[in-house]
């Protein structure tokens, strides 16, 4: 038997559920959704149509559209963008792409001696956990920021910008040398105003996203010791993306793309409208999450089939999500001026506000085998032992404690 009950629910955006092979629609009415509890709930908000399905049944809008699978997206102007920062403005209009998610944010990276940070295009380090910090040398050029930071086994300081730049330092972030540029690799031949939209430094990966006339187009390159490979290409502008040895995904526009590892056989999964989606996670060759506006945190328990929405907190935009240790996973979010950081532990359904502090904030990394540490948008430090706090503040990047170069 059917059971139905009638949830409130803080999201009027969700629109539809699909359960099994059979979609369900409800009506929405003063923030109210019928939700049938029978099987497992798909929130597909805007569409009616099943994963695999070659040709998705869209709804008419208000204004005399059409809601359909994934970003609507433009021409390509007839100027075309020459940067980063005006591409932001431009793929803005090809679906709910998050110029915000990729605001510039505090960059750190740690080995089990050092955590380096990228802040406002400068690189610094810290040995005692991020009490005093030493400045080091500019990676970033005017215009350009970094958007990952890391140290390998061997020493080597490596930063990926969001211009597709790769660089890495040698002598301790002094000096910095361009090893990549990802923009120019004719595995991306056809893209311009090239951006990285994600990457995994210990995994050797990055998605770019660029204009291929005349709609926007996204890549996955793989690198090893002889270089850069191309993965994959990918119609649409991707938002974010995740890889691990068994899956790769994809967030473009609010269409999640699924994989293998390097991405040849990947396809468009579910479409999930109704909140702007920012980033997206696997801790778990399972179970999923994505990272979205309006507090909500979206979670797979198949392997990316089927998502269910889990409320973290209304009122906050999530930014950021990923695995910690221990069976935890975090999210990163703001609400005006102040960040939040979220713990999730075995894939509850409850999450957790365990710091706030000026937004934006760093995505956490362990430090060592003891301390987790995260940035703050004010050059705060804040240490803990565990990603559930207690969390205390342990120093600052402002220019008034920075330590002489070493």
């Amino acid at each position: 038997m059917k059971v139905s009950i009638l949830h409130r629910t803080g999201h009027p955006g969700l629109r539809s559920l699909e359960r099994g092979d059979q979609t369900v629609w409800r009506r929405v009415l003063c923030g109210f959704v019928l939700f049938t509890v029978t099987g497992c709930v798909h929130w597909t908000p805007a569409l009616a149509y099943r994963d695999s399905d070659q040709k998705p049944k869209t709804k008419k809008s208000d204004s005399g559209g059409k809601k359909g699978g994934g970003p609507k997206a433009s021409a390509a102007p007839q100027n075309a963008p020459v940067n980063g920062r005006s591409y932001d403005d431009i793929i803005a209009q090809s679906g709910p792409a998050r110029r915000r998610a990729w605001a510039p944010r505090p960059i750190i990276g740690a080995s089990d001696r050092l955590l380096v940070a990228v802040v406002r295009g400068s690189a610094f380090s810290s040995a005692d956990g991020g009490a005093t910090w030493h400045g080091r040398g500019p990676v970033a050029s005017q215009g350009d920021e970094a958007v990952a930071v890391g140290i390998t086994a061997g020493g080597v300081w490596t930063c990926v910008l969001r211009s597709g730049r790769v660089a890495e330092s040698r002598d301790g972030g002094q000096t910095w040398m361009t090893t990549a540029e990802l923009a120019s690799l004719s595995e991306v031949s056809g893209l311009r105003a090239v951006e990285v939209a994600g990457v995994g430094l210990t995994g050797s990966w990055a998605v770019v996203r660029g204009w291929s006339e005349p709609l926007p187009s996204s890549a996955l390159l793989v690198g090893d010791a002889s270089g850069w490979r191309l993965g994959t290409r990918i119609a649409g502008a991707a938002v974010a993306a995740w890889r691990s040895d068994w899956i790769f995904a994809a967030i473009v526009g609010s269409t999640v793309i699924l994989g293998s590892s390097n991405g040849e056989d990947h396809a468009r999964g579910a479409t999930l409208s109704g909140a702007s989606l920012n980033d997206i996670v696997f801790v778990s060759p399972m179970q999923a999450w994505i990272a979205a506006d309006s507090g909500l945190v979206i979670e797979s328990r198949d392997g990316g089939r089927t998502w269910l929405p889990r409320p973290v907190l209304a009122g906050q935009d999530l930014d950021a999500i990923g695995p910690g240790d221990g069976g935890f996973t975090w999210v990163v979010g703001r609400s005006g001026t102040r960040g939040n950081l979220s713990v999730n532990r075995q894939g509850r359904p409850e999450w957790t506000i365990a710091l706030q502090a000026p937004a934006p904030l760093s995505r956490p990394v362990r430090y060592g085998s003891s301390d987790v540490v995260v940035l703050d948008g004010a050059g705060g430090v804040w240490a803990a032992r565990s990603l559930t706090g207690p969390w205390s503040r342990r120093g600052s990047l402002d220019q008034g404690s920075l330590k002489p170069a070493s």
